[in-house]
Parts: C-alpha cells; structure tokens; sequence
C-alpha cells in the first residue's frame, strides 16, 4: 500500500502539479522516476539496500542532472521510507552501507542542488533522514 500511495501521489505532484514540485524538469522523466523508486519500494523490507540505492541515486543522479524535477511526495518521501527500512529492515553491514549513501547522496544535493542549499531546507531534510534511520533499528 505504500508503495502505490508513493506512486500515485508521486505522479499527481509531477502532473497536477502540486507546489511541492520545485525546479525545471521532464514531466515523461519525472514520471517514469516515480515509477521506478515506487516499485522498488516494493522490496524495502526484503531488499532495503537496493530500494533505498533506487530512490537516492535516482534523485541524485537525475535532478542533478537537471532532466527531473525536484519532489517531496515522489522524491523525498521514499527517500525517508528506505532510510528508515535500511536501518530496519538491513542486515550484516547494510544498515552502515545504507548510511552511507544517504549521507553522501544528501551532501552531494546538498551542495549542487539550489532549492536545497536554504538553511530551513538543510535542517528539515537531514533531521528527518536522521531521525528515520535512529528509529529503525528500534521499531518492531
């Protein structure tokens, strides 16, 4: 259900489009995006690492790229899902690999992405990554 609630949001911020969507972008790319991280939500569970390597390369990759534009409901909002399945859901050293590539995949947004660059935007997105990845390992 959460895999199609991000798919379905997803593709009515790109093509509504909600004031969420931020940046310059492919309305066909962004979609196919959505479409992409929504169905390796599928497996956040049982192959959290892949889900969450999809939906953060995929944003770092073609945002920065400038062929997407810039999302909450069909961008970030599965990026908070697979870090807190990674750390969850991980086992051996994939919740570390997991930190990782969110670490390095928000610094990199971070610093070339320029919707992100406001100190409010900085605050909000790493403390709630941060807090995603410290609640997983104790749910259940």
């Amino acid at each position: 259900m959460i895999a199609l609630a991000v798919l379905v949001v997803g593709l009515l911020e790109v093509w509504v489009p909600f004031v969420s969507r931020e940046g310059d972008g492919n309305l066909w790319l962004s979609s196919a995006q959505v479409v992409i991280v929504a169905a390796a939500m599928v497996v956040r569970r049982t192959r959290p690492l892949i889900a969450a390597g999809v939906a953060l390369i995929l944003f770092s990759g073609l945002h920065i790229a400038g062929v997407t534009y810039l999302l909450f409901y069909g961008q970030f909002v599965p990026m908070v899902l697979t870090t807190f399945a990674v750390a969850r859901h991980g086992k051996g050293r994939e919740p570390y690999l997991g930190a990782a590539l969110i670490i390095g995949t928000m610094l990199v947004g971070d610093l070339l992405v320029p919707e992100l660059q406001v100190p409010d935007e900085i605050v909000f997105h790493w403390s709630v990554l941060f807090g995603a990845y410290a609640l997983g390992p104790g749910s259940g």
